[in-house]
């Protein structure tokens, strides 16, 4: 349902689980402020940007972006990695969206390189 928060179902969570490798209950996502507050419709959208070591952003892309696809799908979220910049060994990750899907994306991608750590 585009711009009306309908809640999040069971089948969202079992594949957040699957995504993300750790379990994710309702009361927890209730209990989140930030998911909390970007519970309206009318959120507007804004971005939040982060950097991210050059040699995690696989762990976040995946195969032939099957990763990244999976994220932006399940957070609904737009997440734009920038280009690598010769002398740097991060790179800038932009993520754009209602406050709730920012911070499921976070989630999401911070889940793809905790293993990796």
């Amino acid at each position: 349902m585009q711009g009306q928060y309908s809640g999040i179902s069971q089948a969202e969570v079992t594949k957040l689980q699957q995504l993300s490798g750790h379990p994710v209950s309702f009361s927890s996502l209730a209990q989140t402020p930030s998911l909390v507050a970007g519970l309206d419709a009318n959120s507007q959208n804004s971005s939040q940007e982060f950097l991210v070591p050059n040699d995690l952003i696989g762990c976040i892309i995946g195969r032939q972006g099957s990763k990244i696809s999976e994220i932006r799908q399940m957070s609904g979220a737009h997440i734009k990695i920038g280009n690598q910049t010769e002398g740097s060994s991060e790179r800038h990750v932009t993520i754009t969206g209602t406050p709730v899907s920012i911070t499921l994306a976070q989630y999401l991608i911070t889940a793809c390189w905790t293993p990796a750590l």
